[in-house]
């Protein structure tokens, strides 16, 4: 597909990179050099625009990719736009800012499903090289990258920890790329990338690892508790700016959970995890911090 008012308005794009309902589609790795686009195949919105560059000597043999995040005008859907020069951070406000994202980037949507019928798409995400910023200086790891809200906005988490030895190149995936809701130990992604240190240059010493990783812990999806609040435990909010305040009223003693769950199901912060006795108690929270988009202010357990 191509654009001539700088993502305005796009082409009809052609069967490649998405797929329909009951037809996963493949993921995207880059393999030669050029750009890529991920689109909606019905509504013709991008997602992701992707750069690859190669380079071939005597002393480099690398390919390098970078991945811009194309954001809505004004948040509305269909008026998007792009500009090479200022790539969409994946997480504002993240004290780790991903400049970058390099090596081979392999992205696919997310579906929830078995083996036969696709029942509802999760979201988009990526396997990924990351240049972190870590006070000043630039350090590589292993991310994968998500988004539940059609690419507005993102949440990433370093796969495996940064390490001043070696540093992980050229990840790519596997294209299993939906949730397996009968078989949860098949809800797993395999990932290749080559491992090995000290900078990109060809050596002949490099050496291709693999991993698997658990799609629930590596994206943070999981089910949320949803247990039944039981007569006379009353759980009221309050807002006040960015801050929301919580009215936990006990009608008796008990050890009692509230936690804070954004849309992908991962438990982002937790109230209260102790016991409490009869009565009401008060809790603050900053929804500006950590970032993201949250669907439940808490749920109450009591146990």
């Amino acid at each position: 597909m191509e654009s001539t008012d700088y993502g305005l308005t796009w082409t009809s794009p052609r069967h490649l990179m998405i797929g329909t309902a009951g037809n996963p589609p493949d993921t995207l790795s880059m393999n030669s050099t050029g750009y890529s686009i991920m689109v909606d195949y019905y509504s013709k919105i991008p997602y992701i625009l992707i750069k690859l560059d190669s380079c071939r000597n005597s002393l480099n043999s690398y390919d390098l990719g970078e991945i811009y995040f194309i954001k809505p005008n004004s948040g509305n859907p269909g008026n998007w736009s792009f500009d090479s020069c200022n790539p969409v951070p994946i997480i504002t406000g993240n004290p780790s800012v991903f400049e970058h994202i390099s090596g081979y980037p392999t992205l696919g949507l997310l579906y929830w499903g078995d083996d036969y019928y696709i029942w509802d798409l999760y979201g988009i995400y990526g396997i990924t090289l990351s240049v972190v910023d870590t006070a000043g200086s630039l350090e590589y790891a292993l991310t994968a990258v998500y988004s539940t809200d059609f690419g507005n906005t993102w949440d990433a988490s370093i796969i495996n920890p940064i390490s001043s030895n070696f540093s992980y190149y050229f990840p790519s995936c596997t294209k299993h790329n939906f949730i397996h809701a009968i078989f949860p130990d098949q809800s797993h992604i395999d990932v290749t990338f080559i491992k090995e240190y000290p900078s990109f240059i060809d050596q002949g010493h490099y050496h291709l690892y693999h991993q698997r990783f658990d799609f629930w812990d590596l994206l943070g999806i999981q089910e949320q508790p949803d247990p039944e609040i039981p007569l006379a435990y009353i759980v009221q909010t309050k807002s006040s700016g960015n801050q929301v305040q919580f009215n936990l009223t006990l009608p008796q003693d008990g050890h009692t959970t509230l936690k804070i769950y954004d849309v992908t199901g991962r438990e982002v912060h937790c109230l209260v995890d102790r016991y409490l006795s009869a009565g009401t108690h008060y809790y603050y929270w900053r929804t500006a911090n950590p970032p993201g988009n949250y669907k439940n202010w808490g749920r109450c357990m009591t146990l």
